[in-house]
């Protein structure tokens, strides 16, 4: 006789992302014992969450729970356990119908939290309408409405959200360089100056990367509800200077005179001098976006 029964629950699928890399960078005995270490970490939250542990395949688990408040607090506890690690998970979780058979779960409903979770950057939190209307005041709060988009073998469009988890100080200056005593920042041969506010980076030999997003810790902190958590990096390779995006939302360059450039999860050089708006058009929030210059 068949264990089959059906039910509604929130399917969370969470992945350690870009663990090839690590393996790499620290060794195969380090790497492999960080991303058990990680895995158990995100067991003991779900179990610790009410939720149920299904299976752990590769870098990732899915885990099932009966309310979708307790699914986005194990993404929550899962992101801050990852803050000081040398890891980073991207999680996406759904709720809607499922199939329960000897203890392992089918249906779309698994399908949907699979593809959300894929579609998250690391260090996000990606879930969809049904979801965000079953959480609780205080969590739907956190959910940012992005773009719907279809996936395959749904026929209706997905609205995804981004939930924010971490709790930031939106007044943090992260990084600046002192100008000279008239105010302008010296220059140097092939050197690319961006600013925002009262932060400023420049992109050298030196400093050859910029980082960017809404994180903290990043060189310049963007805080808008539409950039991710590492939005963008821009980085001098071969004397030309790339910029590649790796967020939700994309990232609208415009040079002066010039239709803006749509890049999502691309890169494309950047030359001359214009506005960087990392997941919304620069004339929309002139506040947020980057101005960026080529000596």
């Amino acid at each position: 006789m068949s264990d089959q029964s059906s039910e509604h629950l929130a399917v969370l699928f969470a992945d350690i992302g870009d663990s090839t890399p690590l393996y790499e960078k620290v060794g195969d005995d380090q790497a492999y014992r960080l991303i058990i270490e990680c895995l158990g970490s995100m067991e003991q939250v779900i179990q610790r969450n009410g939720g149920k542990l299904l299976r752990t395949v590769g870098d990732a688990v899915l885990a099932s729970f009966n309310c979708c408040d307790d699914a986005f607090q194990s993404a929550r506890d899962m992101q801050e356990a990852q803050i000081s690690s040398q890891l980073s998970i991207r999680v996406g979780f759904h709720f809607g119908s499922v199939i329960s058979d000897k203890g392992d779960l089918y249906g779309s409903a698994v399908n949907i939290a699979s593809r959300v979770a894929a579609l998250a950057a690391t260090e996000e939190i990606m879930t969809t309408g049904p979801t965000v209307e079953r959480l609780a005041t205080v969590y739907r709060s956190r959910a940012i409405q992005l773009k719907p988009i279809r996936l395959k073998g749904i026929d209706e469009p997905i609205t995804l959200y981004r939930l924010d988890w971490a709790d930031e100080l939106d007044s943090t200056t992260l990084f600046s360089i002192a100008a000279g005593a008239n105010g302008i920042l010296p220059a140097r041969a092939n050197e690319m100056f961006l600013s925002l506010g009262d932060q400023v980076f420049t992109v050298n030999e030196t400093h050859p990367t910029c980082e960017i997003g809404r994180k903290l810790g990043v060189h310049l902190r963007v805080i808008h509800a539409s950039t991710s958590r590492r939005h963008a990096f821009i980085k001098l390779l071969n004397g030309k200077f790339m910029l590649t995006d790796q967020s939700t939302n994309g990232t609208y360059i415009v040079k002066q005179g010039s239709p803006a450039v749509f890049v999502h999860r691309d890169a494309v050089v950047l030359d001359g001098a214009g506005d960087i708006g990392v997941g919304f058009l620069p004339d929309t929030d002139t506040n947020s976006c980057i101005n960026f210059k080529l000596s």
